[in-house]
């Protein structure tokens, strides 16, 4: 089997819930207001792909949507940092390893979600 020389062996489509009522607090307080994005079980990872199948896509529409209605719609094109460069970025500060996720951004227009709520999300050619 070939070996993957890529900083990120595989892409997944994602999301993940914000917490927005503990992140505005802990930004009112003036401290780090990741405990509101970094809770348990809650992120929603697609199936993989291998870069050296699919190579990192630079451009590629996002969706999401929310009990059928298009909530979320975007593009990986104004990415600021794309894939390797994120992986060679976070790795100067953060060791990296196996299975490990990272998420890029989102689309605008966020907004509430409730318990039972279906949301199906896309990022053109991973799903």
């Amino acid at each position: 089997m070939p070996q993957n020389p890529s900083p990120c062996p595989s892409l997944a489509a994602a999301q993940y819930p914000v917490r927005r009522d503990r992140r505005g607090k802990m930004n009112k307080a003036g401290c780090s207001w990741e405990i509101g994005k970094g809770f348990a079980r809650t992120a929603l990872v697609g199936p993989e792909h291998p870069t050296m199948d699919i190579g990192y896509p630079d451009q590629g529409t996002i969706k999401l949507k929310l009990n059928g209605a298009l909530r979320q719609e975007g593009d990986l094109n104004p990415l600021i940092r794309k894939g390797p460069d994120v992986i060679t970025y976070l790795s100067d500060d953060v060791e990296l390893a196996a299975g490990d996720v990272v998420l890029l951004g989102t689309p605008a227009s966020v907004g509430p979600i409730h318990k039972d709520d279906d949301m199906e999300r896309a990022i053109e050619g991973l799903d």
